[in-house]
């Protein structure tokens, strides 16, 4: 499951802006690569004007450089949020026993049902070739709920013991393994038995969480609250898209803070160090490992993924100080984003959430949320 929260991390993280910094100096030329169709051993200037203000400018001359457009009269349409009760968590509870095995064997059992428990064999491909995790045995799952291939479970529906049969099954687009997502799978599947979800008791918990809780109602306490924050932060990650898709279409960009692009640059190329040598690499091993030179590296940073985060960074900047938002984030606000929101994102505590991600990471999402709450007040929210 945390894996799965480690997801919707990686995709809230469109919203986070990395860097964007204050370490540049603006005061001359920079080298900086913006040609990717160059020699890689040539190297490009960025002429920074020194009069140039930066995004965080008390003074920055927003008008020069975007123009918002209306998007407090736009409605946005949601999903309904997933209610969390007892029926709920005894749902997931069984599927996730059934999952590693504890099933009631019955032979009576003719054709499978919604409720059923069932052991398959599985091989699966995608265009006929084969893929990490597409060949399973003794895989077992509960049907209807829905806790691996939605279609896969339904393809089961009717089919007896013994039964072998192909379905072609889509990955969704969402899926969390990149490689399969959006992906079409054929299967070949063996029906090898079926039953009931075996009985939960405080001894299965102990096994299946390996003594991280020690009873049923210890399990249940603890994923009630986490589910409960999940299914509202996707809510709320949902409404938080569809207002920011209304703000920025409706923008019109004239032109990005060279200097704040070269901060992103700075960051990010600092990050990357870090992170190296905290595993014990080099900066130079972390580029060839990427199949990067360090000329090149920087043509990407500059000329794809710093135009992006300034775009948004600006386009936060512009609505903060047409709403009158602080764009400044307090130690109080910044607290409060981590202790609502490191349990729902599969963290253990908010410093374990605060060192894996990153303060300046994580202040960007504070200011992101704030923008968006505002904007928000004003806005109507439809369902369905």
């Amino acid at each position: 499951m945390k894996a799965l929260s480690l997801f919707l991390v990686l995709v809230l993280s469109v919203f986070c802006f990395i860097g964007c910094g204050e370490s540049a100096d603006n005061s001359g030329e920079t080298t900086v690569p913006t040609d990717t169709t160059a020699s890689d051993t040539t190297l490009f200037h960025v002429e920074i004007d020194p009069e140039e203000k930066s995004l965080y400018d008390a003074d920055f001359p927003h008008d020069e450089y975007i123009s918002l457009g209306e998007y407090r009269d736009l409605p946005v349409t949601v999903s309904k949020m997933i209610t969390v009760d007892d029926d709920f968590i005894n749902r997931i509870l069984l599927s996730e026993s059934v999952a590693y095995g504890y099933i009631d064997k019955d032979d009576s059992i003719s054709l499978i049902e919604n409720g059923h428990a069932v052991s398959v064999d599985f091989e699966s491909t995608i265009n006929g070739e084969e893929y990490s995790g597409g060949s399973q045995s003794d895989f077992c799952i509960l049907i209807g709920s829905e806790s691996f291939l939605p279609v896969f479970e339904q393809a089961l529906i009717g089919k007896a013991v013994g039964d072998s049969f192909e379905v072609s099954v889509p990955y969704p687009d969402d899926y969390p393994i990149d490689t399969l997502a959006g992906k079409m799978a054929d299967f070949l599947v063996t029906v090898n038995y079926a039953g009931t979800p075996a009985e939960v008791t405080d001894d299965l918990i102990k096994e299946i969480t390996f003594d991280e809780f020690d009873s049923v109602s210890a399990w249940k306490e603890y994923y009630t609250e986490y589910y409960e924050e999940y299914y509202a932060l996707l809510y709320k990650t949902e409404i938080n898209e569809a207002i920011w898709n209304n703000i920025s279409t409706s923008v019109k960009i004239h032109k990005l803070p060279v200097s704040d692009r070269m901060d992103y640059c700075n960051d990010m190329i600092e990050y990357f160090t870090d992170t190296a040598e905290e595993g014990g690499y080099t900066y130079a091993d972390f580029l060839e490992a990427q199949g990067y030179t360090e000329n090149e590296f920087m043509m990407m940073l500059y000329n794809d993924l710093s135009e992006e985060a300034v775009t948004q960074k600006l386009i936060l900047s512009a609505v903060c100080k047409r709403e009158g938002i602080s764009p400044s984030v307090s130690d109080d606000e910044y607290n409060e984003y981590l202790k609502n929101n490191y349990l729902a994102l599969g963290f253990s505590s908010a410093e374990e959430f605060e060192n894996s991600v990153g303060r300046i990471t994580l202040e960007d999402s504070v200011l992101f949320e704030k923008v968006i709450s505002t904007v928000a007040e004003s806005i109507e929210i439809n369902e369905k």
